[in-house]
């Protein structure tokens, strides 16, 4: 079996991205978000925390890219980040906060 690659993270413009996500952001209370590792780095060599991030859950087939923001893969039109997309980024937790907590993260 082959490995997929490793993600790939591409810095955005942080408004483009938060447009892009449109009545998905801010983050809703009980919605599913994965943090991203505060090691990530961006294709463009910086520290990462806005962007896309692109993973392939299927080595040679088409990938899925997400939508991040502030470190952060908030639920979004794709759908909502799982335990399957934190296991293909190294480092990431995927958080569940609970239902009476304040939008998550912080806007």
């Amino acid at each position: 079996m082959t490995t997929p690659p490793p993600p790939v993270f591409t810095p955005f413009n942080r408004d483009e991205v938060i447009r892009y996500l449109g009545p998905f952001w801010p983050p809703r209370n009980n919605r599913p978000s994965l943090t991203l590792p505060p090691d990530a780095t961006g294709t463009d060599g910086e520290p990462f925390t806005t962007g896309a991030v692109a993973v392939w859950p299927v080595p040679g087939r088409p990938g899925q890219t997400w939508w991040a923001v502030d470190g952060s893969v908030p639920t979004q039109p794709a759908g909502a980040p799982d335990q399957a997309l934190a296991d293909m980024v190294p480092g990431s937790v995927l958080v569940v906060p609970p239902p009476d907590s304040p939008p998550f993260p912080p806007s």
